[in-house]
Order: C-alpha cells, then sequence, then structure tokens
C-alpha cells in the first residue's frame, strides 16, 4: 500500500477537485464514494474503482476489505493516508475513515428504455437530498430506469451520499435539450402520467397500464410547459392542511401506488 503524507499530494488534490466539481468528474469520468458498505456494493455490483484511500488510524479496521480490494485493483492503487490529511478528503462530518474513487456509469442508450416498463422521468429536481431519496425509493418500487432532465448532479457528494448505494443499481440517461427522450416515449405508446397539483386522484386512477412514465417536477416551478406537453395524464395526491408534498415523498407514493395499485398492472417488475 502506497503512503501519502502530504496535502500537496496530486492524488489528494484530485479528489477534492472531484469532490468539488462537477465539470471535473464529467471531464475525469470519476465521482467519490466514502465508507466500506458504499465500497462493498461497488464490488458487488460490478462498479469499477479506480483507487481506494484509507486513513492510518482507521486502516487496520478494514483489513478485510483492503485485501478484497487488492485483489481487484491491485496494491498499487491502494493508499494509506495521513489522518490530518484524509480529513481534507473527506466531506462527511462523521468519516469512516475510507473513501474510494470510482468510474461513472455510462448514459444509458435511448432505446433500451423500451425494454423496460416503469420509467421515472425527473424534471429540474435540485435538491440533493431529494434526489438521493427518490433514487432510493426508485429502487425499491421497481423505477429502476430514471431520465434526468436539467437537474442536480447525481454524483456530487450529497447526492451520492444519500443514495446509500441505489446509485449503481439503476439506469440513467440524461435528456437533452430536444426533449428526446420523452418525445421517443410518446411515440412509442407508453402511458406518461405527470405530477400535477390539479390532476386525477392518483388513488381513484383505474389505469392497469402496460408501459408508464411517471414525471416528478422541482417543487419550486413543477413540469415544464414543453414536458407537460407529453403527457397523456396528470395525477394528484390527495392532501389535507397542506398544498403540497417534498418531491421525494410525493415521488415515493406515486411510484407505489402506480406499482402495486390500480395504476400499474406487472406487481412491481422493471
Amino acid at each position: 500500500m502506497q503512503q501519502i503524507s502530504s496535502k500537496d499530494n496530486q492524488k489528494v488534490k484530485d479528489i477534492i477537485m472531484l469532490l468539488k466539481g462537477k465539470k471535473h468528474r464529467e471531464e475525469q469520468g470519476f465521482f467519490v464514494v466514502e465508507g466500506s458498505r458504499w465500497i462493498n456494493d461497488i464490488l458487488d455490483y460490478g462498479g469499477m474503482i479506480s483507487s481506494v484511500f484509507v486513513a492510518k488510524k482507521t486502516a487496520d479496521n478494514f483489513a478485510a476489505v483492503l485485501e478484497k480490494i487488492k485483489k481487484e485493483i491491485g496494491e498499487n492503487n491502494l493508499y494509506c493516508v495521513d489522518d490530518k490529511v484524509f480529513e481534507k478528503l473527506s466531506d462527511t462530518v462523521t468519516s469512516q475513515g475510507i473513501l474510494a474513487v470510482v468510474s461513472m456509469k455510462e448514459n444509458a442508450v435511448k432505446s433500451a428504455l423500451l425494454q423496460v416498463k416503469k420509467i421515472l422521468y425527473l424534471d429540474t429536481i435540485s435538491d440533493p437530498g431529494n434526489m438521493g431519496s427518490i433514487i432510493r425509493t426508485a429502487l425499491a418500487a421497481g423505477f429502476k430506469s430514471i431520465i434526468l432532465r436539467n437537474c442536480v448532479d447525481v454524483y456530487s457528494p450529497k447526492v451520492v451520499r444519500s443514495t446509500m448505494g441505489a446509485l449503481l443499481k439503476v439506469s440513467l440517461y440524461t435528456e437533452t435539450k430536444n426533449n428526446d427522450a420523452i418525445s421517443f416515449l410518446y411515440k412509442s405508446k407508453f402511458n406518461i402520467l405527470a405530477a400535477t397539483l390539479k390532476g386525477k386522484n392518483v388513488f381513484t386512477l383505474k389505469g392497469g397500464y402496460d408501459k408508464i412514465v411517471l414525471v416528478i417536477g422541482s417543487e419550486a416551478a413543477g413540469i415544464c410547459d414543453k414536458i407537460l406537453e407529453f403527457c397523456d395524464t396528470q395525477v394528484t395526491i390527495p392532501m389535507q392542511g397542506t398544498e403540497s408534498l417534498n418531491a421525494a415523498v410525493s415521488a415515493g407514493i406515486l411510484m407505489y401506488q402506480l406499482s402495486y395499485s390500480g395504476g400499474g398492472n406487472d406487481g412491481g417488475s422493471q
């Protein structure tokens, strides 16, 4: 295992840039994860780890994990970091003392969207916590294909942390400025449902849809008009005493209702 004792080490500088900058992440094709659970998930689900960094004071705690990683990426890609230096690399308040640099997933091919039954379309979700919660819930509810339009960077540290590993297990497609994905799905006869404040009560909806796209917009502005034009049905969650719900909460309620009740007929399968 290689040793790092200086904050001026180029590897240290690279990690800091990956943590702070979307542009740098996109240019390099890597992002940073913290914690042994995340690293084990990456190994289990075939993710590509480039390098691993562990703080000196916690290295012995991760002996088994480091041995597993060494077999995957080689000892030359493992780094033991001075504790004070590692503090500059951690994005968490209480760090476990281990992190990895990981390759980003390739953007899903548009045509692959036709192979799934349930798709989540996110329009301008800007809060990292909401995005992370939505991705985790989407995985659990069977919406494993997610389209992103003008959203927060899913590889930012706060989003990565809040997905709790679910980011590895979903398929992501980034929408273009021409709205090619939503147009493509509309022409492909998907039932496209938009979450709005003035739609049909989702709990009384009788659908039995074969293939659906659920569109969730930002809390501030909702779904943009250009996307609404492609939506067949607007659905609403009935509420008492409030006018709106958190975007992640709304997305969760709607996904589960459409998966397991009248809106969907595939029993929660992908």
